[in-house]
This record gives structure tokens, C-alpha cells and sequence, in this order.
């Protein structure tokens, strides 16, 4: 990377960066192609209820004038963010796209927090544009589950986006880096399933559930099978991942509850 000899620099990443995908969409091909159909997957169920998402007179969730808008926006801007830090990683730039899964990261748990939270003062902060501390206000107001499962992941991708030892990446050779870029894609894994949650379990109520039902053409309405795919890929899923990443997803989708 430093030979006296190198002609651009620029030149030699996009070299190593091209040759990298090869390598590991070949080598992960499996978990890329579940990747890929998992968001896919919960693009085409919130495709169906979009319209009614943004239906001007859409009534408050849980009677908050700013949940509704901050529940949409935190989801769509995660379909940017996993398709970037997926083809960062299949690149081998697993160090940025870490960087990037701290903010889907947060932005999940935030928007179970908000959902759970009689007290909309993180809600309207977010919502403002003001700065949450996550620690201070989100991990350390979460009475049940026991926030140590997200803690301890959010305390993982902060060291690659904090200026320190630990943050962004030293190599780009597939061969020195591979058993990041496998890591990687486990956290995108844990990700989208938690992702896939929030879609599911809080943004589809359950008036949008039954609109969606008798309001589709029947021929149109393939909601179940997409369901019955994604659940088919999380037990896949279950076999490969270590305890620390099911408790995690575990404590996500269970019922918050939130110091008053």
C-alpha cells in the first residue's frame, strides 16, 4: 500500500475493493443471498401499507403526535443504511460499515423506546432534531428487558466509530480480513431481524393488518408467504448464531418497559 511505486492509491483500493466482492460473495454466498432476500422481504410488506402510513389524516400512535413520523423515517432510512454496510463489508470495508450499523443500531432502539415510553421527551428531542445521549436516556430508563445485551453490542460498534485504536480498519486484503467480514454480516443479520420486528410487531397495526387483508386483491396479497420466507431464514439463522446475538434479539422483541 506504501510502495514507492504506487501510481494512485485511489487505484489500488478500488482494485482490492472489486476483487474483495468477487471473493466474498462467492465465499458468503449463502448469508449474502439471505441478506439480500431478508431486506428485500420487508421492502415488499411495508410497500403494501405505505399509502396508509402517509395518509395525511392517519390517527397519533399511542396518541403522540411525532411517533408515527418518527417510526417511518427511522425504517426507511435503514434500507439505505443496510444496503450500504452490506456492500461496504462485501468490499471488505467492514470498519465504515460498522461505523453505519451504530446508526441503525440506535435508530431500532430508539423507536422501540419511543413506542414503550409514556414520557415523550426523548420523543420530542429526536423528533426536533436535538441530541439524545443514548446512554443517559435511552439504555440506562429500560427496566425490562436487561439492557446489558444492547449495551454491550452498541459499546462494540462504537469502537469502530470513535477515533481510537480499535476504530475503522488497518487492511483490505481479503485474506487478512475475512473473519470480520463474516462477523459483519451476522451483526446485518441480527439487524434486520430486529428490523424485520419493528416492521411487523409496531409499525403494521393491527387496523393496518386487517385493511391490508380485505382492502389487496387476493391475488396481490402475498404477505403471509413473505412472512412464512423471512421466518424460514431467522431459523437458518439461529444455528449460527452465537448465544450473546439470540439473547439480543431475544430482549428486542420483547414488551419494554420504561422507567416513568
Amino acid at each position: 500500500m506504501y510502495a514507492s511505486n504506487t501510481k494512485s492509491l485511489v487505484t489500488e483500493l478500488n482494485d482490492l475493493s472489486e476483487r474483495n466482492y468477487k471473493f466474498f460473495s462467492k465465499d458468503f454466498k449463502t448469508i449474502t443471498e439471505f441478506v439480500v432476500q431478508l431486506i428485500d422481504i420487508e421492502h415488499k410488506i411495508a410497500s403494501y401499507f405505505i399509502g396508509w402510513w402517509l395518509y395525511p389524516a392517519l390517527e397519533y400512535r399511542n396518541g403522540k403526535k411525532d411517533l408515527n413520523l418518527l417510526l417511518y423515517s427511522l425504517f426507511h432510512k435503514n434500507f439505505f443504511l443496510f444496503y450500504s454496510i452490506l456492500d461496504l463489508t462485501l468490499k471488505g470495508l467492514y470498519g465504515p460499515a460498522r461505523s453505519l450499523m451504530r446508526i441503525s443500531f440506535e435508530s431500532l432502539i430508539v423507536s422501540k423506546f419511543c413506542i414503550a415510553c409514556s414520557n415523550e421527551k426523548v420523543l420530542k428531542k429526536w423528533a426536533n432534531g436535538e441530541t439524545v445521549y443514548f446512554t443517559n436516556s435511552i439504555l440506562k430508563n429500560i427496566l425490562t428487558p436487561d439492557p446489558k445485551p444492547f449495551r454491550e453490542f452498541w459499546d462494540m460498534i462504537c469502537d469502530y466509530s470513535h477515533p481510537s485504536i480499535y476504530s475503522s480498519q488497518l487492511r483490505l486484503e481479503a485474506e487478512h480480513i475475512e473473519q470480520e467480514v463474516a462477523d459483519s454480516l451476522m451483526m446485518i443479520c441480527l439487524l434486520l431481524e430486529c428490523n424485520y420486528h419493528l416492521l411487523n410487531s409496531h409499525l403494521i397495526t393491527t387496523r393496518d393488518g386487517y385493511m391490508a387483508k380485505y382492502y389487496i386483491p387476493k391475488q396481490d396479497y402475498d404477505i403471509p408467504i413473505l412472512r412464512q420466507n423471512a421466518h424460514s431464514i431467522f431459523r437458518k439463522f439461529r444455528k449460527v448464531f452465537n448465544k450473546d446475538y439470540i439473547k439480543f434479539i431475544s430482549s428486542y422483541k420483547r414488551k419494554w418497559q420504561i422507567k416513568a
